[in-house]
């Protein structure tokens, strides 16, 4: 390495001081092996997924004092029959509704001679309180689907599979049957008021896609993704024709942004198709607070967790602060979330099944 680039390597190296906040708390012991995803609530309650399957909430505030949720959701109510687990969920970006998919089973009356029809996943919205709950539309488990997300309106859902029929055991059991194609509907976002469809086939879903939390961009297309688009206009910003089996988005860290790898180096690319070079470490960004500050570590899953802003011009971040008490709790498939005032931290990690609270001073 020449003396000017190792000067330039050093220059964006991290002044960090080092914080003690407290020892990380756990608040649940029992997330899902299935689904490890979160989120924290206005109210200070988490909502996570449970080792059985179901909806719990937990108070920020009284660690390990559960509680369930959606108690007033029956899908029998609707003509579906046992009811299973919950294996998916998101948010709406105003906080006011709960998108989630709960595996079902159609009635022993609609199955047709020996065919078994198989089980369908019910796609569902309440309100961030529980209350309303409904079905909107019916998918079934493929791969790492079904995968639903709201659109940044919060008034609509899209994702995949999303089968072409009513969500109803009926609507279901004729759509997989093939005993009448004249009315299947078409449209993969969905109104979660009144459940009209738009959008066309979505064909830009592929096989999976990573939504940007701050847009309605998503990572999609082949396996691994290989474009950038818009989900709710279905444009395509950015297409990788290369063919480099790495991801064209890894981690969305900014509105029109991800990090993603390039070869053997770390890149922040742009929808625009922009690349800006890593000039150092790996950074791994496992979270990003209300603020832009990130909650991050450089060198690949190192055992020094950072907090700040990070200037990704050059990947400089030199007011971070280390979070001391949190370097064994960090691996690859961490996420962080924190509470609207940004003075606790809630994370999970995929090694372990607790939740945990992270005070900042």
């Amino acid at each position: 390495m020449d003396i000017v680039k190792c000067l330039h390597v050093i220059s964006v190296v991290l002044i960090v001081t080092s914080i003690y906040a407290s020892d990380p708390v756990v608040l649940a012991d029992s997330l899902s092996d299935y689904n490890r995803s979160f989120e924290v609530l206005a109210n200070g309650t988490v909502l996570y997924i449970d080792d059985d399957g179901k909806f719990t909430l937990v108070s920020i505030d009284v660690p390990m004092k559960t509680v369930s949720f959606l108690n007033d959701w029956n899908p029998e109510e609707y003509g579906w029959v046992n009811p299973g687990m919950i294996i998916c969920f998101d948010l709406s970006p105003d906080g006011e509704y709960i998108c989630f998919c709960q595996q079902v089973s159609v009635p022993d009356n609609l199955q047709t001679g020996d065919q078994y029809i198989p089980g369908p996943v019910l796609v569902g919205v309440c309100r961030a309180d529980g209350t309303g709950a409904r079905p909107l539309v019916v998918s079934f488990e493929v791969g790492s689907g079904p995968h639903f997300r709201f659109t940044q309106d919060s008034r609509h859902i899209f994702g995949s599979p999303l089968l072409e029929c009513p969500a109803t055991p009926e609507g279901f059991a004729s759509f997989v049957t093939r005993d009448n194609d004249d009315d299947l509907i078409e449209g993969y976002i969905v109104d979660i008021q009144d459940g009209t469809r738009s959008g066309g086939n979505g064909y830009i879903l592929g096989d999976g896609f990573y939504k940007n939390p701050w847009c309605n961009l998503i990572a999609t297309g082949s396996y691994p993704t290989d474009m950038i688009a818009d989900a709710v206009t279905g444009e395509v910003f950015l297409r990788d024709t290369t063919y480099s089996g790495n991801e064209i988005i890894c981690n969305w860290v900014l509105p029109d942004a991800g990090l993603a790898e390039d070869g053997n180096q770390q890149i922040l690319r742009y929808s625009d198709g922009t690349k800006v070079v890593n000039p150092g470490e790996p950074v791994s960004v496992f979270g990003r607070l209300e603020d832009g500050r990130n909650v991050f570590s450089r060198g690949g899953i190192s055992h020094t967790v950072l907090l700040g802003l990070i200037d990704w011009t050059d990947f400089s971040s030199e007011d971070a602060d280390t979070l001391s008490g949190l370097e064994d709790f960090i691996d690859l498939w961490t996420s962080v979330d924190a509470t609207p005032d940004g003075k606790i931290l809630v994370f999970s990690s995929g090694s372990s099944r607790e939740l945990y609270r992270y005070d900042l001073p």
